[in-house]
């Protein structure tokens, strides 16, 4: 029986760039994000390229679950991914109330530190504070990528300050990428990113802004205004 292969996009959260644009993040935390999700998974034996960008081998095909409401852009299931559980059931209809959320994957990699929280309009508001809760626990700890984190501020050098240096969200990572493709005087980051127009949702207050307004721009120093978990992105 043939097999139908499906990428995911997994929902809520955001690991460090491997290769993103030709460009990528520091790799180590990208890697153990991988690690983890794997074993969590139970899928053993795995080896990669020499470059650590592509698995080339793997015991694939243990069972699993994924809880998925919609498809992306790309035709990726939004998705909650399980290993196989008790719990959990083929086919079924769940709310937030039933999704035994911190069995998930995401969750999981969450409260280790290894990924960023990045929201979107749709997600159930209840989920969001599950996982900025277990984000902030997980910060106040300086566990995983926290311990190093810059995302509300660094100094930028050049585009190795990004590939190298510094851990920062890769939604962030990825606008500096764009522009980078784009323009070389950094005095015009702010002006692209505003015409970008990517909108944001604050959490707390509810208010509609764009991302221009919350990036702090001094010199060539730069970093969000405000912590990841606050943002909520419209597609």
């Amino acid at each position: 029986k043939k097999q139908t292969r499906k990428h995911l996009r997994l929902d809520a959260i955001d690991a460090l760039e491997t290769h993103y644009q030709g460009y990528h993040q520091p790799g180590a935390f990208a890697l153990a994000a991988l690690e983890e999700m794997l074993g969590h998974l139970g899928i053993e034996n795995v080896r990669y390229s020499l470059s650590v960008t592509k698995i080339v081998n793997a015991s694939d095909g243990v069972p699993g679950f994924i809880a998925s409401s919609k498809l992306d852009n790309f035709q990726r299931p939004v998705s909650f991914a399980f290993p196989e559980t008790g719990t959990l059931v083929d086919g079924v209809e769940l709310d937030s109330d039933d999704l035994p959320l911190k069995e998930s994957i995401n969750y999981q990699l969450a409260a280790k530190g290894l990924v960023y929280p990045t929201f979107y309009t749709g997600l159930d508001r209840e989920l969001i504070n599950d996982f900025r809760r277990v984000v902030r626990s997980a910060r106040r700890r300086s566990r995983g990528l926290w311990a190093i984190d810059r995302t509300n501020g660094f100094t930028m050098w050049d585009t190795s300050t990004i590939q190298k240096d510094v851990i920062i969200m890769p939604k962030l990572f990825r606008r500096f990428v764009s522009f980078f493709l784009r323009r070389s005087d950094m005095s015009e980051f702010i002006p692209y990113i505003k015409k970008n127009k990517d909108k944001v949702i604050m959490y707390s207050s509810g208010d509609e802004t764009s991302l221009d307004t919350l990036i702090n721009a001094d010199g060539n120093h730069y970093g969000l205004t405000v912590l990841p978990e606050e943002l909520i992105f419209k597609p």
